[in-house]
């Protein structure tokens, strides 16, 4: 995978104050992604992490941990991993008179960022995540989303911040974002069903917990065995497609069944030539 870009070069090596980016006060989210990814990727890492830093505290996590911290304090609490199966409020209410610095959720029942909500929900604060959740850890991005859409800390308009945390992240692991990763995956706006459809047109609101934009995604109206007639006319004209009303069921019918020969979805580049086969067959009756 390509470099991202130019950055802002920060040197991890000679570092004289390593808690310099730190708040005195414990703070409600602690990012301690780039110590993870330092493990795997030291000089790419190092040459973006003043970049990631300033992208993380713009988006309003208060403390963002260097590539050569630890990933815990050694007085964090660590685990209740099954803490949701028993009285967790009762238990949570006991932890919060503790001050506690840092709280490490443990995902061995993967729940660790439904624990960092609830967490967080009952006015606990010192959450230590990571960008998707690596090692383990509460899925940082997904407890940002969160405070938003119960709007204790709504984000900043626009959507750049979260693309190119999503961009960086690709760059430091090797590994590209699964298209349906909630918050940063590309494809999780991407809407197939025709009654969803009607309702996103409608209004989004029904379907959607934030708008696209705040998040760097687009809307895409897929098609497939699930489509229907709206999101076909739909479809066709953001393309450009020429379509006369009276053809919409037959060349429905076509999609759903090459859909169900293909078992996905159907691609842009598929509808043209599904439409265009179709329009010819039009022009010779």
């Amino acid at each position: 995978m390509e470099d991202p870009g130019p950055a802002d070069v920060w040197e991890y090596d000679n570092l004289e104050d390593e808690l310099a980016w730190e708040t005195t006060e414990t703070p409600l989210l602690i990012d301690v992604s780039l110590p993870v990814f330092f493990n795997r990727n030291p000089e790419k890492v190092g040459k973006h992490a003043q970049e990631w830093r300033d992208l993380m505290m713009g988006i309003g996590v208060e403390r963002v941990k260097m590539p050569s911290s630890q990933i815990m304090a050694s007085d964090a609490l660590v685990g209740l991993d099954s803490a949701l199966l028993s009285d967790y409020e009762g238990l949570f209410e006991e932890l919060l008179g503790l001050n506690l610095p840092e709280v490490v959720f443990g995902n061995g029942l993967g729940c660790a960022t439904a624990l960092a909500c609830a967490w967080i929900e009952m006015g606990g604060t010192g959450v230590v995540g990571s960008i998707g959740g690596m090692d383990g850890l509460p899925c940082l991005e997904e407890l940002r989303l969160m405070l938003h859409v119960t709007s204790k800390l709504p984000c900043p308009d626009g959507g750049g911040t979260m693309r190119r945390l999503r961009e960086l992240s690709e760059v430091f692991s090797g590994e590209k974002t699964k298209g349906l990763k909630p918050v940063t995956g590309a494809a999780i706006f991407a809407v197939e069903s025709g009654i969803h459809v009607d309702g996103i047109l409608k209004d989004p609101s029904l379907y959607e917990p934030f708008p696209p934009g705040l998040v760097g995604a687009r809307r895409f109206l897929g098609m497939g065995v699930h489509s229907g007639k709206t999101a076909l006319r739909l479809k066709c004209s953001r393309m450009e497609i020429s379509l006369r009303e009276d053809d919409v069921e037959e060349l429905l019918d076509r999609i759903k069944a090459k859909a169900l020969e293909l078992e996905r979805g159907i691609t842009d580049d598929e509808l043209l030539i599904i439409h265009g086969k179709f329009a010819r067959e039009r022009e010779r009756e």
